[in-house]
């Protein structure tokens, strides 16, 4: 299933917050896909809200270590208030699955779109 196959049927129908991962590496192009996705998302699932903190951090700080730490930091805390994360792109990063965890450990739902037939970096 890809985002664009989501629908509200895929999701719980409390859900209020939804967190947006997919790989990011430093790479502009994954932000120019994220955005679609969060976008197309947005369009099919208007009763909720597609979070995705880490493009606007990414556009605005310079990628260094510490500031991607401090990011992915923030950003676990966004998602463990999601009421669920969607994972997209072609694998599952390493702060994805942070990510993920947070939002899972907080009880929320966990929907993996992850395909490489996606043919996203």
């Amino acid at each position: 299933m890809t985002t664009d196959q989501m629908s509200t049927d895929t999701l719980p129908h409390h859900l209020n917050l939804i967190y947006l991962a997919h790989p990011y590496g430093g790479d502009p192009r994954n932000l120019a896909l994220a955005e679609d996705r969060r976008g197309k998302m947005q369009e099919r699932e208007p009763r909720v809200i597609i979070l995705a903190p880490w493009i606007s951090m990414a556009r605005q700080q310079p990628d260094s270590g510490e500031m991607r730490r401090r990011a992915l930091e923030l950003c676990c805390i966004v998602a463990s208030r999601c009421d669920a994360i969607v994972l997209t792109g072609t694998h599952i990063s390493e702060g994805m699955a942070a990510e993920r965890d947070a939002c899972a450990a907080a009880g929320g739902t966990v929907i993996d779109l992850t395909d490489a037939r996606e043919g996203t970096p």
